[in-house]
């Protein structure tokens, strides 16, 4: 027995030694050198799980996933529990994406040894990977029981809140947040908290009790002084005495706060939201205003708000460098007050007019004063505006001789524009102003001597309000030489301050306007967008490239989003995993709730539908159709009701910085219209997807089976129906009647775009190009139907003259419809290339694009569709001539009956 413990040992040191460079080949990507030793290793030492562990590894990122999952399986059976193995294994099964296989490795480690910490604690982990909160729980205790510590006691605690937080069931939530509550203060009585992190988790669970009053005590407690460092503790307590209505309270812990900092903007507004609260129920406080327990006195008046205002602003004065805060913050009070403001603090002009004072050479300026501007009527607005012209001091024809005063002229040009003044000019007004713009943007150069390359130029807000211009004049006479000019000097800017984000994002806008798929790319590229930005903005650029016929660009756009939204997901789990082992309980719900967000993103979702379309057009051959089609197994889920009603819109449609008047501002209808149309787009697409799947399924499920009965009937067909299952077939006409029944809403109800005036950052959905172009939809529809029609005609054992009847009918619709598609299109391209104006011709290039990469992808899609029906007629043929028997008895008969006869 000693002696074969020693050879054991003898071999574990052997392996071990030979697998050192084996992992570093793996690290450096060297995989067919390190297959090639684990081969050996093997060879000699079958009993080393780690070493056929490794070489599952090595097979999965060598694309062999059969052959990995098949090892897996053998190593699985040893139930092996050494570190090595487990580790192999865990980064086997991450890579296969089946999280929960890492779960049951450690359950089946944990049989051989119950106790073990460390089993525990990744088993806990695992868990937390596929948010098996209930296990997480069991697994938690488990672990405190081994070793008893508070981490593992909060592992269980926290596990237990997000069993609360997932289910939607109030009774449920009433059980188990009164368990994790009372297992907090068991630790708090035999006062065994100590952490930070712990009294924050005690806080979450009383405030998803929304037991408020428990909370402001915990705050305002010993516990409370532990969180000294505790970040947004300040922002909670306010929160909380709102909720707790305690007005006169929050109202004299804020004047407190702001005597402190007096530029922080959140304490005004809430300063500002207690004090209306107070002067609405003014009797209830009325006894209450000289309470000694509260260090300050609260505000229960406008008068005594004014006078803490300039309180506010004397100690601003005080300062070295004048803040913001103070000045707005009357200017939200006037707003506040509405039709009683004018008794309170007269003129608004005057507040306008001492903020711009200060403030108008700074370039927030305008952003400040824009959602106080609906305080100045008509006749208001024009008197403000003279009394900046007279600030400015900048003469017609002049140029700034200053920074500062070239800042002031860029602040009163923003306000202008923002009060609809250049919406009054004509188209040849507009030109001249545009002109002068430019003209000023060159002189002002010489203010950018001291910058780098890395800033935003000071004088690049010229040619941004230039190119505003350009954009209004298109709106008028839909001419796009207009945007052509302006892109020429956005380049010329761009060149100058790379740096500055604004322009590359106009000259995006513009080149998609244009249709030129190249250069707008190059814009794209030069943003430098990337990980959540490529759902946030993504947009702006991935779906368009397609449209105008760029589909390797596109294809590359698509998959590196994909990819983004498919790593992420994984990496949220990593760091779930991190705020476990940190005790970072308040992030676990955030990173749960962005983990959702991306999954249920339209943006992704989107990218995923089309990048399955655009795979289709890099296949060359029938097998490899089937093979790609096959693969579209998500596609399904996301057509789904279910899928769809939980569809997320996390773009950012104020990406472009704008002066425009509110009647020409992007609203959250706008924001709302375009979810919507991009909906309809994915839920249409995505069944689309869902047909061709499932025609692949029936296709290659009625081609496998073997067709065994050959009816009596010449040219008859029948099979053995216990054989052959037609979910497939079921399924191919459910999501084909869902397609119809899109297809009739589109006709009935077709989408309605967003006015051209409205300027935003966003382009119609693809969805009116689908609208547009219907025709070559009915053709998609009618060869689903002629696959569908195999289908059933087998299932319902036809005749052949039946089936060749309706092959007929739908061959004759397919000639039809193709017809109609081509002379659309025909129609489309002559009426702009027949244009005699050549500046014209840009007006119809993007349509045209749009147009024809819808034909091409029609026709493409036809082809998928024909090579299924190819293979289809292929394998009946194949299983009907397989039964040489019955062949030859049929010949036999016939050749009987024809010498009767």
């Amino acid at each position: 027995m000693a002696s074969r413990n020693r050879l054991n040992r003898n071999d574990n040191f052997m392996a071990e030694r030979r697998l050192r460079p084996i992992y570093e080949w793996i690290d450096n990507g060297n995989y067919k050198k390190a297959l090639h030793e684990l081969d050996k290793l093997i060879k000699k030492l079958p009993s080393q799980n780690c070493s056929k562990a490794l070489k599952s590894l090595t097979l999965v990122r060598l694309g062999k996933n059969q052959e990995a999952e098949t090892l897996l399986n053998e190593v699985r059976d040893c139930k092996p529990s050494d570190e090595s193995t487990l580790l192999a294994l865990t980064a086997c099964y991450r890579e296969l994406k089946k999280p929960h296989m890492v779960c049951e490795v450690y359950e089946d480690a944990l049989l051989q040894d119950a106790t073990n910490e460390e089993l525990l604690s990744n088993l806990f982990m695992s868990y937390v990977r596929v948010c098996d909160y209930k296990k997480q729980q069991q697994t938690a205790l488990a672990l405190h029981k081994v070793k008893p510590n508070n981490p593992y006691y909060f592992w269980a605690v926290m596990s237990i809140v997000m069993q609360a937080y997932q289910t939607n069931d109030e009774i449920s939530k009433r059980i188990t947040l009164p368990l994790a509550e009372r297992m907090v203060q068991k630790y708090i009585n035999e006062e065994k908290i100590d952490a930070e992190q712990e009294i924050q988790l005690y806080l979450m669970i009383l405030d998803m009790q929304k037991k408020y009053k428990e909370s402001l005590d915990v705050l305002n407690g010993p516990l409370g002084d532990k969180l000294h460092r505790t970040v947004g503790l300040t922002q909670k307590k306010i929160d909380i005495y709102f909720e707790l209505e305690m007005y006169t309270e929050v109202n004299a812990y804020i004047k407190s706060l702001l005597l402190k900092d007096i530029d922080s903007w959140i304490y005004y507004t809430k300063y500002f939201d207690s004090l209306f609260k107070i002067i609405e129920t003014k009797d209830k406080y009325l006894s209450y205003n000289g309470d000694t327990d509260t260090a300050f006195h609260f505000d229960s008046s406008i008068e005594e708000a004014l006078l803490f205002l300039d309180e506010l602003q004397k100690l601003n004065s005080e300062s070295n460098y004048p803040q913001r805060g103070v000045y707005l913050a009357r200017l939200e009070l006037y707003s506040r007050l509405k039709e009683n403001a004018y008794n309170y603090m007269g003129d608004p002009i005057s507040l306008f007019i001492e903020y711009f004072n200060i403030f108008g050479q700074k370039p927030c300026c305008f952003f400040d004063l824009r959602p106080y501007m609906s305080l100045l009527k008509e006749e208001s607005l024009q008197k403000f505006l003279k009394k900046l012209d007279e600030i400015v001091d900048l003469k017609e024809g002049e140029f700034p001789k200053t920074k500062p005063q070239m800042e002031r002229y860029l602040s009163l040009l923003q306000i202008a524009r923002y009060v609809g003044n250049h919406d009054l000019m004509n188209v040849e007004q507009k030109l001249k102003l545009a002109d002068r713009l430019l003209k000023c943007y060159h002189r002002c150069e010489l203010f950018n001597n001291n910058k780098r390359s890395s800033e935003i130029m000071a004088n690049d807000t010229f040619v941004i309000m230039m190119a505003h211009l350009m954009y209004d004049i298109w709106v008028e006479n839909n001419r796009l030489t207009y945007i052509r000019e302006a892109i020429v000097v956005l380049e010329y800017a761009y060149s100058l301050s790379p740096s500055n984000f604004h322009i590359k994002l106009l000259l995006l806008k513009f080149y998609h306007m244009l249709g030129a798929s190249d250069a707008s790319n190059s814009a794209y590229i030069n943003l430098e967008i990337k990980n959540t930005q490529l759902d946030s903005l993504g947009y702006l650029h991935t779906f368009l490239m397609f449209n105008e016929g760029r589909f390797q660009n596109a294809s590359k756009l698509h998959s590196t989003t994909v990819r983004f939204f498919s790593h992420n997901y994984r990496e949220v789990a990593d760091h779930l995993t991190i705020s476990y082992k940190f005790g970072s309980f308040i992030k676990i719900i955030e990173f749960v709730e962005f983990r959702e967000k991306l999954k249920y993103s339209i943006n992704h979702s989107l990218c995923v539908v089309e990048n399955h379309f655009i795979s289709l057009l890099d296949v060359d051959s029938l097998e490899e159709y089937l093979e790609v089609v096959l693969k579209m197994n998500d596609v399904p889920e996301i057509a789904s009701k279910c899928h769809l009603g939980k569809m997320i819109n996390n773009r950012d449609y104020s990406v472009l910085i704008n002066y425009n008047p509110p009647s020409r501002c992007l609203t959250l209808e706008h924001s709302n219209q375009t979810f919507l149309h991009d909906l309809r787009l994915l839920e249409i697409r995505a069944v689309l997807l869902s047909c061709i799947y499932y025609s692949a399924q029936m296709v290659k499920q009625m081609g496998t089976q073997n067709i065994k009965s050959i009816s009596s009937e010449v040219n008859g067909f029948s099979h053995d129906e216990e054989s052959l299952k037609l979910e497939y077939l079921d399924l191919l006409n459910l999501n084909l009647g869902n397609l119809k029944y899109l297809y009739t809403q589109l006709e009935n109800d077709p989408p309605t775009s967003v006015p051209i005036s409205v300027f935003g950052s966003f382009f119609g959905s693809k969805l009116f190009g689908l609208e547009k172009s219907k025709i070559m939809l009915t053709i998609i529809i009618n060869f689903i139907e002629l696959i569908k029609t195999m289908g059933s005609n087998v299932k319902n054992s036809v005749c052949m003259d039946e089936w060749t009847n309706k092959m007929k009918v739908n061959a004759s619709d397919l000639k039809n419809g193709f017809e109609k598609a081509i002379d659309f299109c025909q129609c489309i391209i002559s009426k702009t290339i027949n244009v005699n104006d050549s500046s014209l011709k840009l007006e119809g290039r993007k349509e045209v694009l749009e147009i024809l990469t819808n034909m091409i992808e029609t026709i493409n899609t036809s082809c998928v569709l024909l090579s299924l029906a190819i293979y289809f007629i292929k394998s009946l043929q194949n299983s009907i001539v397989s039964d040489s028997k019955k062949i030859k008895a049929k010949r036999k008969n016939q050749s009987i009956l024809h010498n009767f006869e």
